[in-house]
């Protein structure tokens, strides 16, 4: 079997069992230590399957080792990855931020910054993961830090510090971060929608919905969930008909905000689609506002049931 063949098993590999089949054939008919790059695959293969104690030994039996050969480290098992990144003789930029990513995905922080400290060289790479570390650890003051010594940084970057505070409720970060970004792109745009919306400044959301340079589905939604949680139907039902596009999200937002039950069913027949969690909103709607023959009759209606659609309507029926 020539090389070509092997490289398109490895790629169109579907399983752990199927990947150790090839690796025992590449082992009987192939010099694998003689071939960095076939070895590469392997042990990429390996780690795809979380089985990552193959790696090491296919490692060490390659001859002419390269920064790729120990990329399995980002997979691996910890300890083995320190092991063949302590035995390495030259270490590159990629191999020292391929350490300090196993460091990162495992939990260990301190060696993750202790790691990126030691380097002797930074690539942009680098500065993103350790940027990546600390905000995920809510660290975010000290991610700011990173940024404003990183000697470049791209959007990414600047995206990823805009959603950590985004996601821990610190608004007034997030728009200190948007405020001061050169380039923005709709993730951004929508990341600081998200937070102004969650954190109740209704105001600044609209004035920031109306200075997008464009919408997708996600802002549309975030927009209308706003006007849901500070109670403007008549915002909430406008957005709704402007939309370009629905979702079973946005259609169970808005039937939420609705008036009455009324209201709530038209928009729920006009749905092309409904997921259970139409049909249990749309019973939470009914029971909320007209309990009785109407609500039970649209429970047997329902295509399936689960434990919150058949608390409501016990929940719904009348005391004796």
């Amino acid at each position: 079997m020539n090389r070509n063949s092997n490289i398109h098993f490895i790629q169109s590999c579907k399983s752990l069992y199927e990947a150790r089949e090839i690796y025992l054939n590449l082992k009987r008919n192939h010099p694998l230590s003689d071939d960095s790059f076939l070895s590469n695959k392997l042990i990429q293969m390996f780690g795809k399957y979380g089985s990552p104690q193959e790696a090491p030994q296919i490692f060490d039996t390659i001859k002419h080792k390269d920064s790729f050969s120990w990329a399995f480290t980002q997979n691996s098992h910890l300890k083995h990855a320190k092991e063949i990144f302590d035995k390495m003789p030259q270490k590159d930029v990629f191999a020292w931020t391929s350490m300090l990513l196993a460091y990162a995905r495992n939990g260990h922080l301190v060696n993750a910054q202790k790691t990126f400290d030691e380097m002797p060289q930074h690539s942009l790479l680098s500065w993103s993961a350790i940027l990546s570390v600390h905000a995920h650890s809510w660290d975010l003051k000290y991610a700011e830090r990173i940024i404003s010594g990183m000697p470049e940084y791209d959007l990414v970057s600047r995206n990823s510090i805009l959603a950590a505070y985004a996601r821990n409720g610190h608004v007034e970060g997030a728009k200190r971060v948007f405020d001061s970004m050169e380039a923005r792109d709709l993730v951004s745009w929508t990341t600081i929608l998200v937070a102004l919306s969650q954190g109740g400044d209704l105001h600044g959301a609209k004035l920031l919905f109306d200075a997008m340079p464009q919408h997708d589905l996600v802002a549309w939604t975030t927009m209308l969930g706003a006007y849901g949680l500070n109670e403007d139907v008549d915002s909430a039902q406008r957005i709704f008909r402007e939309m370009p596009e629905i979702d079973l999200v946005s259609c169970k937002t808005v039937m939420r905000c609705c008036r009455d039950a009324r209201q709530s069913k038209l928009i729920f027949d006009s749905m092309a689609q409904r997921a259970l969690l139409s049909w249990t909103t749309m019973l939470a709607v009914l029971a909320k506002n007209s309990p009785g023959e109407e609500t039970k009759s649209f429970f047997y209606q329902m295509p399936e049931l689960d434990l919150t659609s058949c608390t409501i309507m016990l929940l719904s029926q009348p005391s004796d």
